[in-house]
Order: structure tokens, then C-alpha cells, then sequence
């Protein structure tokens, strides 16, 4: 082999290699953007329900019996207490 075929060869052989490495690359985005990237984002949803959604619902009960089982139902007794009304002949309280 003279020189200048062995100079041919190894251009050959350098030009198969970026190819490749070229090839690699658009595979592995393709596969990214059509597996991976659907999967990490359906994975990511939060819920839609949450402690503090009910809380809030049951805080908005006027009858008290009806909003202190809401509330132990959805335990957040200690984070939204119900409004105790106390009478005192005519007058009412409120806490």
C-alpha cells in the first residue's frame, strides 16, 4: 500500500466514523423526543385533589355538625377551625 492509498483510507475511514457519530446523535434525539419526553411529562402531573382543596370546601359549611365531620373526615381539624356560635340570652359570640 503506498502512501497516498493509505492517506485514501484513513479519509474514508475518518468521513465512516463522523457518519456515524452524526447518525447516533439524530437517532438518539428521535427516540427522546418521541419516548422519553412524553413519558417524563405525563409523570410530572401533580394531582388534582389535595388536602388543603378540602379544607377549604369544608370550611365553607355553615352548619357546624356538617363542617366538624368534613373536617375530621378530611384531617384538617387543626388547620381550619369551624365557627363555634355561643348565645347568651339575646346576644351571640362568634370565635
Amino acid at each position: 500500500m503506498t502512501e497516498a492509498q493509505q492517506s485514501d483510507a484513513l479519509k474514508k475511514l475518518l468521513v465512516f466514523i463522523i457518519a456515524l457519530a452524526i447518525l447516533g446523535t439524530v437517532i438518539t434525539l428521535a427516540w427522546h423526543f418521541a419516548v422519553d419526553l412524553p413519558q417524563q411529562q405525563k409523570a410530572l402531573q401533580a394531582p388534582t385533589n389535595s388536602v388543603e382543596d378540602e379544607c377549604t370546601k369544608c370550611a365553607s359549611i355553615t352548619d357546624i355538625a356538617l363542617k366538624t365531620k368534613c373536617l375530621e373526615e378530611n384531617v384538617c381539624s387543626s388547620n381550619v377551625k369551624p365557627k363555634t356560635t355561643y348565645s347568651d340570652n339575646s346576644k351571640q359570640f362568634e370565635d
